[in-house]
Parts: structure tokens; C-alpha cells; sequence
């Protein structure tokens, strides 16, 4: 795929997923260096950075999230895209502390006036004339860049308080992504248009907090191998979902009432959500939990069962989920129609096979058969 940008033209989109590179596989962007304006990839270098920073001043969009072979010199490369309002650096575990704070600082680009400076100084920062600045008294004011005000989506791997602070200072932003979260985020509750949450590789007790201040205005929420997720926590601070991730390696790290294998509760635990993703280890916590979605129109199910009919027999005939669409399971897929729905499965060859298309009616007849 590297090897075939060079004969491509016009892009204004690049998606790269990861691969095992050469040194003498380049990034290649002379083609598109004049439209592209979103650039992902999971298997960056910092030559890549470089190369963009050099050639794509219209980009907007960097997703390089994953990536393992960056180090700090990318933070000078990104600091020179000057419309960016997507940056992704989720799980780039490789950045220093000290070279995401200065990544910070720059998109933040605070100006400070600071005693000492000049009268003159003070005015010009302000903005104002002599009289309006002596009337403010004050040693040090900071005023929001344009870059700042520009970011609406942004993500990185393990910050600390000072790099909390300055997130904060994004005000628009929509959407976050964090990981290895060491420090409480509520700093963050002020961001009003924050609809969009991801936080993986933490713990539940430096997240609470934000989503008691935001959690009611979240449309999306994912939560990732996040130690001691409190379930109630979730169905009583995040009512206004519409799309919902719980992905967990240990089941220890989810947190359900005692009595989760028989408790049925009595109102939908998400009211609004159509979107659900549930990877977890256990059959019966999966099937609590899915219980609670009286809306769902999509279905990720991620679970670790030998044959996805000894989990999917109550969901194909749907019941209570009378909007489900899709339900996917590994390399399974099955899509619901009025009348049928058909089940289809994905072959590491490419190739793909129907193998089944039944009227519910007949299905619901075959698990009365089958329970008989």
C-alpha cells in the first residue's frame, strides 16, 4: 500500500492500518499533498510526520493512535499543521511526559502578560487602551489562541495534572480519548460540548467524578480494561447514551449487583442506547446486561463462547428487541428483516457464506421444538 501512494492523486483521505515497514518503504504524499486533510495510521513514523508537516498544510485530521515507532521529535512536526481540529494520540505510549506537555503548550499558545512587562505590552495584549488596562490589576492574563478554539477532537496516552490542565483549556471539544489515565479528570467537567467519551488502560476511580458533571450529556461512551467499573454507576450517571462500549479482558474489572445472574431489572438500564459493543468474559454477565437495552438497533458481541448459537438462540427470534438490525459475532454477521433475517459468515479466504435465511416464524418454532 506505501509503495502504491505515489500513484494516487487528489486524496483528501488516508487510512493506513498497521504494517511491517522497510526504511526503504517512505510515506510518499506528493500526490494528494495539496487536498489531503485527514491522514490515520496505526504503524507511523516520525519520518512520516515529517513528511507531512513539510508538504500537507491542509490537513486537519491526525489519527495516529497505536502507532510504536514514534518518539518526542514528532511533537515539533504536528505543532506545524495549523488547522488541525482532530488529533488522535490514544495509546502512543512512546511519547515522553515532558514532550506531551510541550505539545500542549503549543496548541494551547497561551499568552501571558507577567509583572515586569511593559505597560505597552499589557495594552497590546489586551487589546484595549491604557486606562482599560491599568483597570484590571492583574499580574498575568491569558487569553485562548485560535489553535486551541480550533480542536474538537483529541486524544493521548498517560496524562498528568499539568497536561489535564491544559485539555481543559480546549473548550470545544466534542470528543475525547484517554488512556493510562493516572490522575482524576475532573478538570475536564467544564467542557460543554463534550458528547464523546473513551477512556482504557485506568481505573474507574480517576473517571467518576467527570461523568457525574458530563455524564448526562454524553451521546457515546467507551470504556476499555478500565479496573472497577461500577455498572449502577454507569445506568445512573449516563441515561442520555446512544451508543455504548464496555470492553473488558478480566470480568473481575466490571462490577455487577451480587445477584446479576437472577436480578432482571425492572426499567431499561439505557433508555436511548441503539448502539451496543460488549466484549466480556463471562456468559451470564453478558446476558444481565444485555437484558437492560429495550432500543438497540446494533449489536457488537465480542464473548468468549465456543458457538455464537448458545448465546444468540433468545436474540435471533429478537423478543423484546423488536429494533434490532445486526448482531455481529467475530466473523458472523446477521441482519434482521421484517419477515426474515439471514446469517452470514466471513472466511479468512474473502469469500463469504449465507448459511441460513428463515422466517421468524419458523425460528420461533424451532427453539419450541429444541426446548421440547
Amino acid at each position: 500500500m506505501y509503495t502504491a501512494l505515489p500513484l494516487l492523486r487528489d486524496l483528501k483521505e488516508v487510512s493506513l492500518g498497521p504494517a511491517n515497514r522497510t526504511d526503504d518503504v517512505p510515506l510518499d504524499v506528493q500526490g494528494f499533498r495539496d487536498t489531503l486533510e485527514k491522514f490515520a495510521s496505526r504503524s507511523c513514523r516520525d519520518s512520516d510526520l515529517e513528511e507531512l508537516a513539510n508538504n500537507c498544510k491542509r490537513l486537519r485530521c491526525l489519527d495516529i493512535s497505536d502507532s510504536p515507532d514514534v518518539s518526542d521529535a514528532i511533537v515539533e512536526h504536528i505543532l506545524k499543521f495549523e488547522h488541525l481540529e482532530e488529533l488522535n494520540l490514544c495509546e502512543v505510549s512512546f511519547l515522553s511526559e515532558e514532550a506531551l506537555g510541550r505539545l500542549l503548550e503549543g496548541l494551547c499558545d497561551v499568552q501571558v502578560f507577567r509583572c515586569g512587562d511593559t505597560q505597552k505590552d499589557l495594552e497590546n495584549l489586551l487589546g484595549c487602551g491604557k486606562d482599560t488596562a491599568k483597570d484590571t490589576g492583574a499580574s498575568s492574563v491569558s487569553s485562548p489562541s485560535p489553535r486551541s478554539q480550533r480542536l474538537k477532537i483529541f486524544g493521548c496516552a498517560d496524562p498528568r495534572k499539568q497536561h489535564i490542565d491544559l485539555i481543559a483549556q480546549f473548550s470545544n471539544l466534542t470528543s475525547i480519548s484517554l488512556s493510562q489515565v493516572n490522575y482524576p479528570l475532573t478538570l475536564l467537567k467544564d467542557l460543554k460540548y463534550l458528547v464523546i467519551f473513551k477512556i482504557s488502560n485506568s481505573r474507574f476511580m480517576y473517571v467518576n467524578e467527570l461523568l457525574i458533571a458530563v455524564g448526562n450529556r454524553l451521546k457515546c461512551l467507551n470504556i476499555v480494561n478500565v479496573l472497577c467499573t461500577d455498572y449502577d454507576f454507569l445506568r445512573a450517571n449516563c441515561v442520555s447514551l446512544i451508543c455504548l462500549h464496555l470492553c473488558f479482558k478480566a470480568r473481575s474489572d466490571l462490577i455487577l449487583p451480587p445477584d446479576y445472574s437472577e436480578a432482571r431489572p425492572a426499567p431499561p438500564d439505557f433508555p436511548k442506547v441503539e448502539f451496543l459493543q460488549l466484549y466480556i468474559r463471562e456468559l451470564l454477565a453478558a446476558k444481565y446486561i444485555l437484558f437492560g437495552f429495550k432500543k438497540l438497533t446494533r449489536f457488537n458481541l465480542q464473548i468468549e463462547v465456543p458457538d455464537y448459537r448458545i448465546y444468540l438462540e433468545h436474540i435471533l427470534d429478537r423478543g423484546d428487541k423488536v429494533h434490532l438490525e445486526e448482531v455481529y459475532w467475530k466473523n458472523v454477521v446477521i441482519k434482521f428483516y421484517p419477515n426474515v433475517f439471514t446469517i452470514t459468515t466471513f472466511h479468512s479466504d474473502g469469500t463469504k457464506t449465507v448459511h441460513n435465511v428463515l422466517e421468524r416464524t419458523e425460528m420461533a418454532l424451532r427453539n419450541r421444538e429444541m426446548k421440547e
